[in-house]
């Protein structure tokens, strides 16, 4: 059965709820390592609706989408915040004002 964890609080720079649950590994049948990234289809039902949130009921076995893989590097860096654009040092940019 999936366990929620909705909890902000433990993680203060958390820009939206975290959301963990576990499934068997029989149920999600593919070769997995800790770190890799990848998509579960989970067919649901909805069983509530209120002015902000949805509550969703697992309604079927969980599939894997595709294989599992390390993290995509464009993920990577939009996660870090690495920029495709070299930032000036500071040097350069007092040259630029005079």
């Amino acid at each position: 059965m999936p366990s929620p964890n909705m909890d902000i609080n433990k993680n203060k720079n958390a820009t939206v709820p975290v959301f963990e649950f576990m499934l068997a590994k029989s149920e999600v049948d593919a070769d997995l390592t800790v770190g890799e990234y990848g998509v579960i289809s989970i067919p649901v039902e909805i069983i509530a609706i209120d002015r902000d949130s949805v509550t969703f009921r697992k309604n079927g076995p969980a599939e894997a989408e595709d294989m599992f893989r390390p993290e995509p590097l464009s993920n990577m860096r939009d996660r870090m915040g690495v920029t495709d654009s070299p930032e000036k040092s500071i040097a350069e940019k007092s040259e630029d004002k005079e």
